[in-house]
């Protein structure tokens, strides 16, 4: 929240966006639609295909949401949040100076 509006952290890139929203309202948008709302699509594909997330776990995707290629197929997987919040600061970092429709190499490894 900022000044009394709610914002979300578009976490791959590092940007936060208004939601246009105050908490009372964010609340009230959540409860009427959560999947879309909250875009828990990704959540509940996962799901679907009997994936289970535990306290302590996050949701990763590969490849990222802000590539082109994630369009057509993406892989998910169950991580620690410490290792998806890790990756997504250092990716968000590594994109930043990058123009939009640019291409990028994405390597895979420690």
């Amino acid at each position: 929240m900022r000044r009394g509006v709610v914002y979300r952290l578009v976490a791959e890139t590092g940007e936060l966006k208004s939601l246009e929203v105050d908490l009372q309202e964010f609340d009230a948008k959540v409860r009427e639609n959560p999947v879309e709302y909250l875009s828990l699509g990704p959540l509940e594909e996962f799901r679907a295909t009997g994936g289970t997330l535990t306290p302590g776990q996050l949701l990763s995707v590969f490849p990222p949401f802000v590539v082109r290629e994630s369009a057509t197929e993406v892989s998910y997987r169950a991580i620690s949040a410490e290792e998806r919040i890790r990756f997504l600061a250092d990716f968000a970092r590594q994109i930043s100076e990058v123009p939009d429709g640019a291409q990028i190499e994405l390597r895979i490894g420690k």
